[in-house]
């Protein structure tokens, strides 16, 4: 893409919408680097991080004061002050001064599945009256700030005609298309943002454009990755932190990577405000994660161990959070998801639904057996999502599983009751499990499953997809092999079922 190197601007794309369309088109490929000077910013700031707020997902949210861990100074938490109470915000962003947040706020109708709507509003620390900058929109991703505060720069696709990256007034306006959807943060001291459009080779390119002049490309960066999903720019404007599936990544401005974190992280990553680390959440063993600091030499390389900020925060598998550049402070989205089984008896009139449980976290979907006595679900507890066991007649609850392991996915009881399969995730592997009864005992499949639903067959086997190829196979008895069925691949199996008694397979 050598138009979009050129030196002079005028010999560059001149708006947004030739250069998105540029990105589309496989013409155009990225010949060399140029390369830009960013100011240079003062390291200077206050040790003691003056703590910002929360946003939550039902329950609400908390801010947090940190004190950064330095080469003088230990971490450590501090007060904790929320900020939304309406249970739908999500993705943080905290302004450079620390005095404002700008979140994503998500609402569905119920009443039409699958319709939801992302608005993104902005509101004052310790106010409780955000305000509207976008309304409605089909799908909003992170916001992030301008340099001065002014501009809230955001990803999404507001209606059917309009999708990219937008900049938009603090204090509302139209927004502006000014480049491509993707991985994206605002400089830290000039009126730019670099954006990493997903590719689906393993390299990449950082495209550099500005804010104001709809959009115009200023710079890029040939990348040795192309499936950031979040980056971060240095204080001083000389690095990225991106952060990839399995780690993160730290990369100069001339695309060369400096640092490597191979960890299980979350999405998000942020450098701390002097330069001297990145931060990011930790995976935790349950919803709980921790936020490390990870410090970074001039160099751009890793210089000692991480360090933890926040120990075991509830981040609800997100570990969404943001940094004010000037001042510290941390915004970070929390809460937890509160869900409850209904049950409704079919053959009643009117029908009336009778609510089972009272404000669990819960996930996946739950089992009945067939004399509708026992009610089976995963219930998020202190170790992870285990399989709880119901009695509809005592409404006593029992855990059956004590596995530190988040993922719980769906269930089924065979028809004979006596056992239970579901599947538990860990990444991206679903295993199946089941439990036996009356003994109890908890048994693992030989192979991993593709699709979250497993169904009990008789007399002793198992219907689910595998992993390799998403086919559909049956498990012959209790510890043996997987038998593919005799199924075209071209079919595409989407869902699959079983009869009650389990002899006949559906799909």
């Amino acid at each position: 893409m050598s138009k979009a190197l050129e030196k002079l601007p005028a010999d560059r794309f001149d708006s947004a919408k030739a250069f998105a369309n540029a990105l589309t088109n496989p013409a155009f490929t990225t010949l060399s680097v140029a390369s830009v000077a960013a100011r240079p910013v003062s390291a200077r700031w206050r040790a003691a991080l003056v703590g910002g707020l929360l946003v939550g997902a039902v329950a609400g949210g908390a801010a947090v004061r940190a004190l950064w861990p330095t080469r003088s100074a230990a971490a450590g938490v501090g007060t904790k002050q929320q900020l939304t109470f309406s249970g739908g915000a999500q993705r943080p962003a905290i302004s450079p001064d620390g005095s404002l947040v700008a979140y994503v706020e998500v609402t569905c109708q119920h009443a039409q599945v699958g319709l939801c709507r992302s608005s993104l509003l902005v509101q004052e620390v310790g106010s409780t009256q955000p305000r509207v900058l976008v309304s409605e929109a089909l799908s909003l991703d992170t916001p992030r700030w301008s340099h001065d505060g002014e501009t809230v720069v955001v990803g999404g696709q507001l209606d059917e005609q309009r999708a990219g990256l937008f900049a938009i007034p603090r204090l509302s306006g139209t927004p502006q298309l000014i480049g491509p959807r993707g991985a994206y943060d605002t400089h830290p001291t000039a009126d730019s943002v670099v954006v990493i459009p997903p590719r689906p080779d393993s390299a990449g390119v950082a495209f550099i454009i500005t804010l104001a002049g709809g959009g115009a490309l200023a710079d890029s960066i040939r990348l040795p990755m192309g499936r950031a999903v979040d980056v971060s720019w240095s204080p001083d404007g000389r690095r990225l932190a991106m952060a990839t599936s399995n780690g993160v990544q730290i990369v100069d401005r001339r695309g060369a990577v400096t640092g490597t974190l191979t960890t299980s992280n979350r999405p998000h990553v942020r450098w701390s405000p002097d330069g001297t680390g990145v931060v990011f959440f930790r995976v935790g063993p349950v919803r709980e994660d921790d936020l490390l600091w990870v410090p970074i030499g001039p160099d751009g390389r890793v210089r000692g161990q991480p360090r933890i900020v926040l120990a075991r925060f509830p981040t609800l598998y997100r570990g969404e959070f943001d940094i004010a550049r000037g001042t510290g402070q941390v915004a970070v989205g929390t809460g937890d998801a509160i869900t409850d089984i209904w049950s409704f008896d079919l053959t009643a009139r009117p029908i009336r639904g009778h609510r089972e449980t009272r404000g669990t976290t819960w996930y996946g979907d739950p089992a009945l057996t067939l004399d509708g006595r026992s009610l089976f679900y995963f219930q998020g507890d202190a170790l992870g999502d285990n399989v709880y066991m119901r009695d509809r007649e005592t409404g006593r609850d029992e855990a059956l599983t004590a596995q530190h392991l988040p993922g719980g996915n769906a269930m089924r009881v065979s028809a004979d009751g006596r056992r239970l399969a579901y599947s538990h995730s860990t990444d991206s592997i679903a295993r199946l499990e089941y439990i036996e009864f009356p003994s109890r005992r908890i048994f693992g499949g030989p192979a991993d499953i593709d699709a979250p639903a497993v169904v009990p067959l008789v007399p002793d086997g198992f219907l689910a997809t595998l992993a390799d190829g998403g086919r559909l196979a049956v498990l012959d008895s209790l510890g043996g092999t997987w038998r593919p069925l005799s199924i075209p691949d071209s079919l595409g199996i989407l869902q699959f079922a079983a009869s009650p008694d389990g002899t006949t397979a559906l799909f």
